[in-house]
């Protein structure tokens, strides 16, 4: 058995513990704005129990790197997308449709093809090797259009607009600043939605930085970027079926302000206003006036 197979397995699983630990924040959120008044997300059993699913799942993932090429593991993502299906009919209790099983299909059927025409090269670099990569102009100028392309997607959504990037946005956004921005895009997206395109954005970033940093790319002839090429098409059609439709958005975003009215109302009928209270005095004075 090769190492790049150890690897594979160790990242397997370590995938489907991020997934799992993800669905189990995104339940958190929802129990949370089920709340009328909201408690930190911290108090929630399930939002701490998915921490810990989501932490060693991130750890296995990084202690598999270390036995196969990282363009070739961060592909081996898509088994995400079969387990968040089941995740979210599971956990989330979501209705999985038709379109959603077409899109999963698109996404592993082009990961399938970045495995298959990947690098399964294991090379052991030193310590000299690594800080010399990062100084090559290739790599720098990859950097540098990542930071852009960060800024853009941050800024579009400050100013309101394009709203139909988003989500891709919070989930590029989540791979620098993971915990952070990733709680955020659960709290305001559907787990169905959002955790196909944090794996996707996690995914495509990890090839494109194996590619430039290791340099995975001079092992590629042209067969064999062609077939990459095919399943990076294949996996972004399977983002746009992702995409919820915009009658869908309205619809859950209606029902979710109607849950919050009909909370605050619930509560507020626990409590007596002050007019109420000065009614009941007075009448409780003239009573005891009157019995005196």
């Amino acid at each position: 058995m090769g190492d790049w197979v150890i690897g594979a397995l160790i990242n397997l699983l370590g995938s489907i513990f991020i997934n799992f630990g993800t669905n189990l924040l995104k339940l958190a959120h929802d129990e949370r704005n089920l709340r009328a008044r909201m408690k930190p997300i911290i108090y929630f059993q399930a939002w701490r129990i998915g921490i810990l699913f989501f932490t060693i799942g991130n750890c296995l993932n990084f202690i598999s790197f270390g036995y196969a090429a990282q363009s070739l593991l961060a592909a081996l993502g898509s088994i995400q997308f079969i387990s968040n299906i089941g995740f979210a009919y599971l956990v989330l209790n979501k209705t999985v449709k038709i379109k959603l099983l077409l899109a999963t299909a698109f996404v592993v059927a082009g990961n399938i093809f970045l495995v298959a025409f990947g690098n399964h090269q294991s090379p052991v670099y030193t310590t000299e090797q690594l800080g010399e990569n990062y100084t090559n102009i290739v790599f720098l100028v990859y950097c540098i259009g990542l930071v852009l392309v960060v800024v853009f997607h941050h800024s579009i959504y400050k100013r309101g607009k394009g709203q139909m990037l988003v989500p891709f946005s919070y989930a590029v956004v989540s791979g620098g600043f993971w915990m952070a921005r990733l709680n955020e895009g659960l709290s305001r997206f559907d787990a169905i939605l959002i955790v196909p395109m944090f794996q996707i954005a996690w995914t495509f970033f990890s090839i494109c930085t194996g590619f430039v940093y290791f340099e995975e790319y001079k092992v590629f002839d042209a067969l064999r970027t062609t077939m990459f090429v095919f399943g990076m098409i294949s996996v972004f059609i399977g983002i746009y079926l992702l995409a919820p439709e915009d009658d869908e958005v309205l619809k859950d975003n209606s029902l979710a302000v109607l849950k919050t009215s009909n909370s605050s109302q619930d509560v507020e009928r626990l409590f007596i206003s002050s007019d109420q209270i000065r009614d009941i005095e007075i009448i409780w004075t003239r009573y005891a006036d009157e019995n005196c």
